[in-house]
């Protein structure tokens, strides 16, 4: 893939009562989402609700990437995990 990563970002989560992602442009990224069967790919146009505390990372993405999110409260924590959740182990 262009634009792989070579070190995925740690499995984390996140404090909000809601957040919304969206990629608006030509662009993409793939995530991995406790409790979602697969990678998660994101393409232009496409978007996703995060329910709060759930553990996800994003594993590759297209150089070019843009998000929107949209999280409530605007101000709020995140925690990485020490390691991944399973099947990602």
């Amino acid at each position: 893939f262009p634009g792989l990563m070579t070190t995925p970002l740690a499995f984390h989560a996140a404090a909000s009562s809601i957040a919304l992602a969206m990629t608006p442009h030509e662009c993409w990224r793939i995530s991995r989402t406790t409790g979602v069967a697969g990678d998660v790919t994101l393409h232009a146009g496409d978007g996703l609700s995060q329910p709060a505390g759930v553990p996800h990372n994003v594993i590759s993405r297209s150089d070019d990437l843009e998000v929107i999110e949209i999280n409530e409260p605007a101000v709020y924590g995140t925690w990485d995990l020490d390691e991944p959740p399973a099947p990602w182990k």
